[in-house]
């Protein structure tokens, strides 16, 4: 029994016995080293042994199995996982913020587009089966009288998001590229052309997501690419750091530490978004492929990329249409606009086909000066697996004749494997599918994900604290304030200036661009020049008064006032000056608790003083770094001298005396006396007679001898 207790009390048959001084072995009785661990209850252990690897004699069958070093065997990865997600977090964090913050804004860039053109809310219509008739027939007449001999007219009907009404014509080559149809917006009750101003709008903040306005489309597509690659990494590194990530990513502990708070912030909105961030990141991917592996495509596109954009929504796979018995009548619009049909039956047949959203778009196409086809194109594509362009009603008119023939929907063969995942994930990343409420949940989603990211580069802030007990470097924190207070106040600078600028200046979207990133700079060099605990609260205030201030600036600028949109209409200025009202509050709210705990932050006047400084410092800095001028001699005696006189600690009276001398000369006197000033502070006593030490300067130590002294 004692060669028992000396490995551990363990039996035979996984019997435990309790080894003591004049104590019976207990059946049941767990050892010392097990009792309050798994598997083992006070007063009473399971017999059988608690795991199913053989454990040698003397050790601990619940140790987690370890290294030849001794360490855990997950250590290692852990460790590596860890710093993967810390180092390439900060930076991709930066960028991340960026893509998803613009991506969602990217998904209203139709309603900014609308928001930001006060001259149309009036001509603005709520998009029911009455109004796009009269809009149609109104987009006709303007057409009429703007290119009567047009090959092709397109009339957009108003819809859930753009719900002013607009035309465009085509003839000759562009027929077949209806992108390249400038439309014009037009008032569907005076038929007139509206005179909206120039704009960069939503578009501008959907190519920033893209390709990352004002670099090259190709190099800014492959640079988005890859980072949202990289992105995918991190994340994945993110779910293989937590262990219990499925028990504790609800756990949120707002009175604990700042640290704490962030880490479970961060935990909380990562577990939320993880499926939104994986499907997002991963249907990007898919949409980049072309440009991230443009090799695939040389070998079957050698023409050009652009015949694989049109394969990829649907061209060339669709059925041509079928004729049918049905028919409709063919009434002349008016005698004033010749052979034009009247476009309300094919309408009315549309809305009942697709009672969700109807028809979005109207196509005329002529032929000899007489119309042959009229088209009703559907407002938003409902299909998630199919092609990504919307479905049709075509009716063929025949000159002459009261009746056209209605033709099927064209249909298409069934996609393979590779069309639908194409399909699904250009549908899912664009939210061509989405109806209002969809919408807004892959909104606030995105937005979400980005705070998301701003959690995670403020957990890294506080982990660097709490592990080195340093601040965060200067670059650092500038870099995480103008990214998650900056944007923010960017893009609210933005929507001001479009307002504040003349509506007739000329080149009005790239001063509205240059504001955002003219602001953007700004506020990362707020954020350098400022103290740390307040920049980020100055910034955060700003951006909300700015932003809870665009519904009155809207109602004072020309455009529909928030009262009378909450109540009558329409519904995007509604919504637009909602959110921009709530997010100013949360924004303003979260910059003036900031500013609470800042209390021992500089006054703000002083902060041009500290920019005009840092801009000194800087100059200072380039102007060392820039070679002297003057032959290599004069060169080389300047270098020279200066490192000789980096070797006094400090200049002397004597030195000022000796300036015109031969440099080895003045650095030789200066040392001499030097030595005897040192030497005098030696002798010299404190007051309770006592000598008193030496006194050492901050410089080197000369030496004793001038001979000493060599360059």
């Amino acid at each position: 029994m004692s060669a028992l207790a000396a490995h551990g009390g363990r039996a035979r048959g996984g019997v435990h016995h309790a080894v003591g001084s004049g104590s019976r072995p207990r059946l049941g009785a767990a050892p010392a080293s097990l009792r309050g661990q798994r598997g083992g209850v006070s007063g009473f252990h399971c017999p059988l042994p608690l795991s199913r690897r053989p454990v040698p004699y003397g050790t601990d069958p619940a140790a987690p199995l370890r290294s030849k070093g001794g360490a855990p065997m997950n250590a290692p990865f852990r460790s590596s996982m860890r710093e993967l997600h810390s180092r390439a977090g900060l930076v991709l964090g930066w960028l991340g913020i960026f893509l998803f913050f613009m991506g969602s804004l990217a998904l209203y860039r139709y309603e900014i587009t609308f928001w930001m053109q006060p001259e149309t809310h009036h001509a603005a219509q709520r998009g029911s089966t009455r109004e796009k008739i009269e809009a149609a027939r109104a987009g006709l007449a303007y057409l009429t009288r703007r290119a009567p001999d047009a090959e092709m007219w397109r009339v957009n009907l108003p819809t859930e998001r753009s719900p002013v009404p607009s035309a465009a014509w085509a003839s000759g080559e562009a027929v077949h590229d209806p992108h390249g149809m400038a439309p014009e917006l037009f008032d569907p009750e005076t038929g007139r052309a509206l005179a909206a101003r120039e704009t960069g709008g939503g578009s501008f903040l959907y190519r920033l997501h893209v390709d990352l306005f004002g670099l090259d489309r190709g190099v800014g597509r492959k640079a988005v690419g890859m980072a949202a690659l990289a992105l995918l990494l991190v994340c994945v590194s993110g779910v293989c750091l937590r262990r219990d990530f499925f028990r504790n990513f609800l756990a949120f502990r707002p009175g604990e530490n700042r640290f704490a708070f962030w880490r479970d912030a961060h935990g909380v909105a990562g577990g939320l978004t993880l499926p939104f961030f994986l499907v997002i990141t991963a249907s990007g991917l898919v949409l980049l492929a072309q440009s991230l592996l443009p090799s695939t495509l040389f070998p079957h596109y050698r023409d050009g990329a652009r015949n694989f954009v049109r394969e990829s929504k649907g061209a060339g796979i669709m059925q041509p249409p079928s004729p049918t018995a049905r028919t409709l009548p063919v009434t002349p619009l008016s005698e004033e606009y010749g052979s034009v049909p009247d476009p309300a039956p094919l309408l009315e047949l549309a809305a009942r086909r697709w009672p969700d959203c109807g028809a979005g778009s109207l196509l005329i196409r002529f032929h000899d000066g007489n119309v042959i086809s009229m088209q009703a194109v559907q407002a938003r594509s409902s299909a998630l697996s199919r092609r990504s362009s919307a479905d049709l009603l075509e009716l063929r008119v025949i000159p002459g004749m009261d009746r056209g023939e209605v033709l099927d929907p064209r249909t298409e063969t069934p996609p393979s494997f590779i069309r639908s995942v194409w399909y699904a994930a250009s549908a899912l990343h664009l939210g061509r599918f989405a109806a209002p409420l969809p919408r807004a949940l892959l909104f606030l989603s995105g937005l979400l994900s980005a705070g998301m990211m701003a959690a995670g580069l403020l957990l890294w802030e506080k982990a660097r604290e709490r592990k080195t007990g340093d601040s965060v470097p200067k670059g650092v924190y500038a870099a995480n304030t103008a990214v998650i207070a900056g944007l923010p106040l960017s893009v609210a600078a933005y929507f001001w200036m479009n307002r504040l600028l003349d509506a007739d200046l000329p080149q009005r979207a790239t001063w509205e661009s240059l504001t955002f990133f003219f602001a953007w700079a700004c506020c990362l060099t707020h954020a350098w020049a400022r103290d740390k605990p307040a920049g980020r609260g100055e910034q955060l205030a700003a951006a909300g008064l700015a932003l809870a201030l665009l519904p009155f600036l809207n109602g004072l600028t020309g455009g529909e006032a928030l009262p009378d949109t909450l109540f009558h209409g329409p519904a995007q200025l509604a919504g637009f000056d909602i959110f921009a009202l709530l997010a100013g509050m949360g924004l303003f709210g979260a910059g003036f608790r900031s500013l609470r705990r800042s209390r021992t932050a500089s006054p703000l006047h002083a902060l041009r003083g500290r920019i005009a400084e840092m801009l000194d410092r800087t100059a200072a800095r380039v102007r060392g770094a820039m070679p002297k001028r003057g032959s290599a001699a004069a060169a080389l005696a300047a270098v020279r001298a200066k490192a000789m006189h980096a070797a006094v600690p400090a200049r002397t009276e004597k030195e000022d005396d000796t300036a015109g001398e031969h440099p080895a000369d003045s650095i030789a006197v200066s040392s001499a006396d030097s030595s005897s000033a040192t030497g005098a502070k030696s002798a010299s006593s404190s007051p309770d007679g006592k000598k008193s030490p030496a006194k050492t300067g901050t410089g080197p130590a000369l030496p004793k001898n001038k001979g000493e002294l060599s360059c």
